[in-house]
């Protein structure tokens, strides 16, 4: 019987039996014969049969890996899926960039000699530090300055809670001025606003300010602390396109 399973086969040939000498081969047989059938054997005498070379053979079975049924595994599976990965998240962060660009990001900035209030803005919220409050159509909800705040919007008035103080202000409009009067968390708020001026009582402090540029105010204000000088006051457009929203984040800020 011919050894196999066997890397190296070490002996004398097997004995030959018959008319015809047998074949001389060596002692040593590193590569094992390739038999008829397309296997390898180990002190296999069988010569390849004509028409069927075992190197087509094998080259058939190498190719009939590559057909397009056949189930890709290991490293180059691994590659298919690491690609396939590459493609999602790259698909991923495109749609991400095209959602920063269609919603860009301001800021509503509130300076005074004691206060310094940067807040980011986008058609859906408005935070810093201090503040988390979320716009939806009709309503402001969330924390700011640690009170809870729950507004209620329409095209005139604006309803609510703020810390533990009602907020109700009516708006109206004056010869071109937004004006605001009520109560907002609780305490008196009169002022009116317009693309030159911002004046009147917000809580605790009186303002008067004066537009810079478009969008921008400075002046005074008087709380009771004092008289605070320079006052600086930065709207974006994503709050100054809706009186509601203005007004509303107007009486929050400026109570400070």
């Amino acid at each position: 019987m011919p050894a196999t399973g066997t890397l190296w086969a070490v002996g004398p040939p097997a004995p030959h039996q018959g008319s015809a000498p047998p074949r001389t081969t060596s002692s040593f047989s590193p590569v094992p014969a390739m038999t008829a059938s397309g296997t390898r054997g180990h002190n296999d005498n069988r010569l390849p049969m004509p028409g069927n070379p075992p190197v087509r053979q094998a080259s058939q079975r190498l190719f009939s890996c590559t057909t397009p049924k056949t189930r890709v595994t290991g490293w180059r599976a691994n590659y298919v899926q690491s690609m396939r990965t590459s493609r999602i998240f790259t698909a991923a962060l495109l749609a991400a960039a095209g959602s920063a660009w269609a919603q860009p990001v301001q800021y509503l900035d509130l300076r005074t000699p004691r206060v310094a209030l940067n807040a980011r803005v986008t058609d859906r919220d408005l935070t810093s530090p201090d503040l988390q409050v979320g716009f939806s159509d009709g309503s402001l909800r969330g924390r700011a300055f640690g009170r809870p705040l729950n507004l209620t919007l329409d095209a005139a008035r604006i309803r609510g809670i703020y810390g533990s103080g009602p907020v109700d202000l009516r708006m109206t409009q004056e010869e071109g001025a937004l004006h605001a009067k009520g109560t907002f968390g609780g305490q008196l708020t009169d002022f009116q606003v317009t693309p030159q001026t911002l004046k009147g009582d917000v809580g605790r402090c009186s303002y008067q300010l004066k537009a810079s540029e478009e969008g921008r105010y400075q002046g005074w204000r008087s709380c009771l602390a004092g008289l605070e000088n320079p006052v600086s006051l930065s709207i974006p457009p994503a709050i100054g396109g809706d009186d509601a929203r203005l007004v509303a984040t107007l009486a929050l800020i400026l109570s400070r």
